[in-house]
């Protein structure tokens, strides 16, 4: 055997990490291979699948806002419950989620109703609930300037879009400021 067959036969190596995302060493490049959740995860997102307490809500809550759309995309009998939309979205996440990543791949759908929001994961944490702005306003007067905050109703339009936005473990300083601006936390 030649050493340019032994050469050929180990050049390609995958490194495997706990996720299951394999990186493809080959010819001197890098390539991304594995499922999208993986990669997903790899970009710092959780996925709702990691949701521990009131999953189900989660899904139903997704589904019941975005109706139309998600019916479509989960091929939903018009006389369906509310509860077996939620629980077709749940699958056909866990399907997408579990899929093959290609790049290139539209994952928009996906990013929208398969991912941990803000507010999921306060909601995960214990003694936490959401309390009036009014509350809380006074307290943030003067960084919720610096921010384009002036007055309460601002505040509810800030926490509301935000609380909505995926959650990333990239952006902590960002979570922290929502948990802190649209939440209150009580020790026992």
């Amino acid at each position: 055997m030649s050493s340019s067959s032994i050469a050929k036969s180990v050049g390609t190596v995958c490194l495997v990490s706990l996720s299951g995302y394999c990186t493809v060493l080959t010819g001197g490049k890098l390539l991304k291979t594995g499922n999208l959740r993986a990669r997903l995860e790899s970009m710092g997102y959780l996925t709702s699948l990691d949701i521990k307490k009131n999953q189900f809500l989660k899904w139903k809550r997704v589904f019941l806002r975005n109706r139309d759309e998600v019916s479509k995309i989960i091929n939903l009998q018009g006389n369906s419950s509310d509860n077996m939309g939620a629980y077709m979205l749940k699958r056909w996440c866990y399907q997408s989620l579990n899929a093959e990543y290609t790049q290139g791949k539209d994952i928009t759908e996906i990013k929208k109703y398969c991912l941990m929001s803000n507010r999921d994961k306060i909601l995960e944490e214990d003694n936490v609930e959401f309390v009036s702005h009014e509350e809380l306003f006074p307290n943030y007067r003067e960084f919720l300037k610096t921010e384009g905050i002036t007055n309460v109703e601002d505040l509810n339009i800030w926490c509301s879009t935000a609380l909505d936005r995926n959650f990333s473990w990239k952006n902590t300083q960002e979570f922290k400021n929502i948990r802190d601006l649209c939440t209150s936390v009580h020790s026992n």
